[in-house]
């Protein structure tokens, strides 16, 4: 018999055989995480240029970061980030198959700086279950876990620790198809949402400009969404016109460009304090163009990899204009060199990817992995 828990609440409401198993992260596991993150297995086709000027050389920052540096000058003041936090909890059997139940946490929240003062803003934590579709006995109701999510939420009104489930989600799998990622994929999903709310509220209520950008942490390349959908990136697509998205982490060898040549050489022999040419990037599953290009701000003897120490950098082409000429090369240059004096302090020897780290990142990530409840305790909710 199982013991009082939220998997009996499961079991007795689904009509579901449960099955205890080891309980680990998901994202302990590269293969499910590189397949549910955004882009992170996709080709990046640069087609055409993505700025203003016919660049076609490396470009050196040097001077112009120094000259920031003197003025005493950065034109970053907002920096945000969203993460997830995804568990295999146990399985269930349904009709003589098993499926894995998942549960996870997305923490999403943004820091701001002034007068060299960082000061955090609002952290947005949510918990899910997820089930699959044959829990849902009749397959016809438009919220089939109303009443298990009453009852799994009784539940946790008894425990100590102030946790509540915000929703329960369903996947469905074909036969090639793996359940993990699936999961894996609907939370994500939620975090990307979350992530998409808090941008318009931060750029509504903050008022970003172009002596204030928002960093967000990791790719802006958010998929297309229903056009109902007020928060869809295309939707909000003005909200993003003093927002860049920086990554710490890409495959340059999925970069390809017009004639078909890897990228990966072009950013792995990037000279320090410079960056490439920017380019044009438009992914079909997003909808919208990006000026996407590659600063590095770490020495490479410094490191472990040729592709340490730089940062992947992309801007929206949220107007006509920007569509048609690209994004200004100045813009550029100026974001870039603000960029490259962001890289210290280093939080060497606190994270594995100090290279590509720049601080104030940092201390958002460290800021909302605060929150997180430990995968010991929030495993043993259930």
């Amino acid at each position: 018999m199982i013991r009082d828990s939220i998997l009996k609440v499961i079991s007795e409401e689904t009509g579901g055989d449960i099955y205890s198993t080891g309980r680990y992260c998901i994202d302990d596991f590269s293969d499910a995480q590189m397949r549910a993150r955004n882009v992170s297995s996709r080709k990046i086709n640069f087609k055409k240029r993505g700025e203003t000027r016919n660049t076609t050389e490396y470009v050196n920052l040097k001077p112009a970061a120094e000259q920031l540096s003197t003025e005493n000058e950065s034109f970053f003041s907002y920096f945000l980030d969203g993460s997830r936090h995804v568990y295999k909890i146990a399985d269930v059997g349904y009709d003589s198959t098993v499926y894995p139940i998942v549960a996870g946490q997305i923490g999403v929240g943004f820091c701001a700086r002034e007068n060299k003062v960082m000061s955090a803003g609002k952290c947005v934590m949510k918990n899910y279950i997820v089930l699959p579709a044959a829990a849902d006995k009749d397959g016809r109701s438009k919220d089939p876990f109303k009443k298990l999510l009453s009852r799994v939420q009784d539940y946790c009104a008894k425990l100590p620790l102030g946790i509540c489930f915000d929703e329960i989600l369903r996947y469905s799998v074909g036969k090639e198809e793996d359940a993990l990622t699936k999961a894996t994929a609907l939370i994500q999903d939620k975090m990307i949402q979350s992530e998409l709310a808090t941008v318009k509220a931060l750029v509504e209520a903050e008022e970003p400009n172009d002596k204030k950008y928002l960093i967000k942490d990791g790719s802006l390349e958010y998929p297309r969404q229903s056009e109902k959908n007020q928060n869809s990136f295309s939707n909000i697509l003005n909200h993003f016109k003093f927002v860049v998205g920086v990554s710490k982490s890409f495959n340059a060898d999925l970069a390809e460009m017009s004639d078909k040549s890897r990228a990966s050489s072009i950013i792995a022999n990037l000279p320090l304090y410079s960056r490439t040419p920017a380019y044009r990037y438009a992914p079909e599953r997003v909808g919208e163009e990006f000026a996407v290009w590659y600063v590095r701000i770490r020495e490479t003897r410094l490191t472990q990899s040729p592709f340490d120490g730089v940062l992947k950098i992309e801007k929206v082409l949220w107007n006509e204009e920007e569509k048609r000429a690209g994004l200004d090369s100045d813009t550029i240059n100026t974001l870039s060199a603000s960029l490259i004096n962001e890289r210290n302090p280093c939080c060497y020897g606190s994270d594995t990817r100090w290279a590509n780290h720049i601080y104030p990142v940092y201390i958002t990530e460290r800021y909302i992995k605060s929150h997180y409840l430990s995968p010991q305790v929030f495993t043993s909710i259930f």
